[in-house]
């Protein structure tokens, strides 16, 4: 959501054929933030409907190439190499391995925002002329 926010569209489209679709989903996923860890293919046996035993990508649905970098086109510099950051903390395919809302309190980019010390950022100007109140 933090991401969608600054980049005015969704991170994830997961549709195909005009409908919600698991397996385009988890091919976004996998382009994003790279295949999942063994650990989270031996949590459900539907995994093996997506990935080897090797953790090798099977799916018809092909994996788009595209990475989190090219996709944020709005936000620049120091901006955009923490919100990134902030982002590959959050998308983790294990749950145990995100952080909890209390912890990203405390996270570079979004302290650099929630202060309003936004020292050389233009972030703040881009989001608000993009969405005046």
């Amino acid at each position: 959501m933090i991401r969608d926010l600054f980049e005015s569209g969704s991170l994830f489209h997961a549709v195909k054929d005009g409908n919600l679709n698991v397996e385009q989903h988890l091919a976004e996923i996998v382009s994003l933030i790279d295949p999942p860890p063994k650990a989270f293919l031996e949590r459900s046996d539907r995994c093996r409907q997506y990935w080897d035993a090797g953790g090798s990508w099977i799916a018809a649905t092909p994996v788009p190439h595209q990475t989190l970098r090219v996709r944020e086109r709005r936000v620049e510099g120091r901006d955009k190499g923490l919100l990134l950051r902030l982002v590959r903390n959050i998308l983790r395919w294990l749950p145990e391995d995100r952080p909890a809302a209390e912890d990203l309190f405390d996270d570079a980019f979004v302290v650099q925002h929630r202060s309003g010390n936004n020292g050389n950022s233009n972030l703040q100007r881009t989001v608000d002329t993009e969405n005046p109140p």
